[in-house]
C-alpha cells in the first residue's frame, strides 16, 4: 500500500476516537523493532496504545514480541497491543501483553466470538476503508453509517437492475448454384473448385432364369445370351435396392452411375442338345460410384457464403437441395446443387451495450432504431431499476442478437 500523507493521518487521528487516558502510539507498515523502541521512549503516560498495522513483519514473530515486551518493560511502560491482526494479537497475549481488536472495543477483544453488532461494525469499516483507500486507520461511526448507505445506493443503482436487449436484423435472402464433381481418386473436399471424393460401392446376388427354345430346335448361343440379357435386366432392375442395403447412411448414388457385371454362369443344358427350355443360374455383381451428401452440402453452403456483402454474415437457416446429373462416366459424376440462406448486418453485443446502459427505456429503443437496420422494433426489457432504467453497468445488460427467418422459395 501507497504512502499515506501526513496531512490525511492527521486529520485521520483527530476523528478516531481515543481512550480517556494514555496515549496512542500507530505503527507505520515500515517501522521496525529499533524505531518501535524510539516512539515508545517517546511517550510520557502510561499505559500505551501501540496501534500495530495488519502484517508488520517485526511483530508477526514470536521473538520480535518477546523483545518488544521487554523493552517495554524496561521503559517502566503498560503497553497494549491494538490490531486487526489475528496472529498479532495472539503472540502478544502469549507473551504477556494486554490486547485489543480496536482502540473501540472492550477490554477483552481476545475472545474469539464477536457478536453480530462487531462483525457488522467491522465488516462496514473494511468497506469504508477501502472507499477512501485508508485500511490501517480507525474511522468514526457517522462516517461508517454514510459509508454503508453510499455502498448501498451504488449496489442498487448499478449492480441490482439488470436489462435484456433483444434485436432482430433486417435480412436480405441469397441463393447460389454450383456444378459439384464427386470424383474417384480425390482425397478431400476442395469448396473452390466444387470437388468433392467419389468410391464405389458393390453387391451381388444370384438370379435364375429360364427361356423358352422353339419347338424341334436345338439349343443355339443365342439363346444363352437371350437369357444372360435377362438377368442382366433383372439386376438393373433390382440394383438400386441391392446397393441402398450396403451404402453408408450419408451415401448418394446417380441410378446413371449403376453397372451390372455376371460373375459366373452355370446352364442347365450344352449347346446343340434339344430342350424346350434354357435355365440360367448367374451371379450378378452391381456397383456405382456413391459420394457424401453432406459434402456436397459443405462445397454449396460454401458458394452461398461467398455471395454474403462485406460487413453481414450469413444465417443458421439455409436450404439445400440436389439439382439434375450433368455427366458421369466410370470415374466421376458431376451434378447440380442449390442453396438459399438470409444475410444480414452483424451487430456488436458491445456496441448495444455502451449505447444504452444508464438510459430510459424509450431512450433506448429510438437509440437502437436509429443505428440498426432491424426487420422489427427492438425489444427493452428492464428489471430491478428503482429509477426504470438500464444498468450503468454494461455486463448487466444481455444482448440478444435473433437471425432474421429465411423467407419461403420462390414457387
Amino acid at each position: 500500500m501507497g504512502e499515506v500523507p501526513a496531512d490525511l493521518e492527521a486529520r485521520q487521528q483527530r476523528l478516531t476516537k481515543t481512550p480517556k487516558r494514555g496515549e496512542v502510539v500507530r505503527l507505520d507498515p515500515r517501522d521496525d523493532l529499533g524505531s518501535v523502541r524510539v516512539r515508545l521512549e517517546q511517550t510520557t503516560r502510561s499505559p500505551v496504545y501501540l496501534v500495530v498495522p495488519p502484517g508488520l513483519s517485526c511483530l508477526r514473530t514470536e521473538l520480535g514480541i518477546r523483545l518488544l515486551y521487554r523493552q517495554a518493560r524496561a521503559l517502566g511502560r503498560e503497553v497494549i497491543i491494538v490490531s486487526r491482526d489475528p496472529t498479532i494479537r495472539e503472540l502478544a497475549q502469549e507473551s504477556g501483553f494486554q490486547v485489543r481488536r480496536s482502540l473501540l472495543s472492550e477490554s477483552n477483544p481476545s475472545a474469539d466470538a464477536l457478536s453480530l453488532p462487531e462483525l457488522s461494525l467491522a465488516f462496514a469499516r473494511k468497506l469504508a476503508g477501502d472507499l477512501v483507500g485508508i485500511v490501517q486507520f480507525e474511522l468514526p461511526r457517522w462516517w461508517l453509517l454514510i459509508s454503508i448507505g453510499l455502498l448501498g445506493g451504488i449496489f442498487l443503482l448499478v449492480y441490482l437492475p439488470q436489462a435484456r436487449v433483444i434485436l432482430t436484423p433486417r435480412g436480405q435472402p441469397v441463393e447460389a448454384a454450383v456444378s459439384v464433381t464427386a470424383r474417384r481418386g480425390a482425397t478431400g473436399v476442395d469448396t473452390e473448385k466444387a470437388v468433392i471424393p467419389a468410391r464405389v460401392i458393390t453387391a451381388e446376388t444370384d438370379l435364375t432364369q429360364t427361356v423358352r427354345i422353339a419347338a424341334g430346335q436345338p439349343i443355339a448361343a443365342q439363346d444363352r445370351d437371350r437369357a444372360r440379357t435377362a438377368v442382366l435386366d433383372r439386376a438393373r432392375e433390382q440394383a438400386m435396392a441391392l446397393l441402398w442395403q450396403v451404402k453408408a447412411p450419408n451415401d448418394q448414388i446417380f441410378p446413371q452411375t449403376v453397372r451390372v457385371n455376371l460373375v459366373s454362369e452355370d446352364f442347365d443344358r450344352r449347346l446343340g442338345e434339344q430342350a424346350p427350355t434354357l435355365t440360367l443360374k448367374a451371379r450378378v455383381r452391381v456397383e456405382a460410384l456413391a459420394f457424401d451428401a453432406q459434402q456436397a452440402n459443405q462445397v454449396v453452403r460454401s458458394a452461398l457464403a461467398r455471395q454474403v456483402p462485406a460487413g453481414q454474415q450469413l444465417g443458421d437457416q439455409i436450404e439445400t437441395r440436389p439439382g439434375g446429373l450433368v455427366s458421369a462416366d466410370e470415374d466421376s459424376v458431376v451434378f447440380e446443387m442449390f442453396a438459399r440462406g438470409v444475410a444480414f448486418d452483424r451487430v456488436d453485443p458491445e456496441r448495444v451495450r455502451s449505447m444504452v446502459r444508464g438510459r430510459s427505456v424509450g431512450d433506448a429503443t429510438r437509440l437502437i432504431s436509429e443505428n440498426f437496420e432491424l426487420a422489427e422494433g427492438p425489444v427493452v426489457e428492464v428489471y430491478g431499476s428503482p429509477l426504470g432504467r438500464l444498468p450503468a453497468m454494461g455486463n448487466r445488460i444481455e444482448v440478444q442478437v435473433r437471425q432474421p427467418t429465411l423467407p419461403p422459395a420462390p414457387r
